[in-house]
C-alpha cells in the first residue's frame, strides 16, 4: 500500500492548489514481471485500488475512489511490442468515481455496453533498457456528472482542424465529446 500525505499540486492557469492524502494499492495478481512479457509471453496482471481525500485551495475537501485493472501483454517479440490495457475493475463499469469540486457526484467509466474496450497503451519507443515510454492508442471512456457527459476516445490526430483515429504509435491525442443537456461540442486534446 501507498500511502499519500499532503502531496500538493499547482495549477499554473490559475494557481490554485490541490492537496491529495490517502492511499492506493497495487496487487500483482499472478506474480510475473513486466520482463517476462516478452521473455515467456505472459500477461501481467495489476489490480489497482484507492481512496483519496482530496483539499481543493485549501477549502473545501473531496473524497476520490478508485477501481482499475491494467494487463501488460506482448504483441510481438521485441520490448517495443509490449502493450498496457487499462480498465474499470467493477461489474458496473465504474474506474473512478467520487465529488466533483463543484460538489457534484462523478463517475469515470472506462467499459461499458457501448464501450466495450480497455485503454491500451503501445510501447512505441521502448528499447531494451527498460524505459517504458507508452503511448496512448487507442480505447474510449467516459466522465459523467449529472446531466453532462464527457466523452473521451484515444489514438487521434489533428490534420488541419480534421480529426483523424490512426490508433497506433503515431497518436497525438484525444477526441473529446461534451454532451450537455442542449448542445454538443467536439475538440481534440493533444496528449
Amino acid at each position: 500500500m501507498a500511502r499519500i500525505t499532503d502531496f500538493k499540486v499547482r495549477i499554473g492557469s490559475n494557481d490554485e492548489e490541490l492537496v491529495f492524502n490517502g492511499y492506493f494499492t497495487i496487487e500483482n495478481l499472478y506474480g510475473s514481471l513486466v520482463a517476462h512479457v516478452i521473455e515467456s509471453q505472459r500477461v501481467v496482471h495489476h489490480k489497482i485500488r484507492g481512496k483519496l481525500d482530496v483539499k481543493l485551495n485549501n477549502t473545501d475537501s473531496r473524497k476520490w475512489n478508485i477501481t482499475k485493472v491494467r494487463k501488460y501483454v506482448a504483441a510481438g517479440a521485441d520490448y517495443k511490442d509490449i502493450q498496457l490495457h487499462v480498465t474499470a475493475d467493477s461489474n458496473t463499469y465504474i474506474a473512478e468515481s467520487g465529488i466533483s469540486k463543484l460538489g457534484h457526484e462523478f463517475i469515470t467509466s472506462y467499459s461499458s455496453a457501448v464501450y466495450s474496450s480497455s485503454l491500451v497503451y503501445y510501447s512505441c519507443k521502448s528499447q531494451e533498457n527498460w524505459i517504458l515510454d507508452f503511448t496512448l492508442t487507442q480505447g474510449q471512456y467516459s466522465y459523467t456528472v449529472g446531466t453532462t457527459t464527457v466523452e473521451v476516445e484515444a489514438g487521434f490526430v489533428d490534420e488541419n482542424g480534421y480529426l483523424n483515429a490512426v490508433q497506433n504509435c503515431e497518436s497525438k491525442g484525444l477526441k473529446i465529446r461534451w454532451n450537455f443537456s442542449n448542445a454538443n461540442k467536439e475538440a481534440f486534446f493533444e496528449y
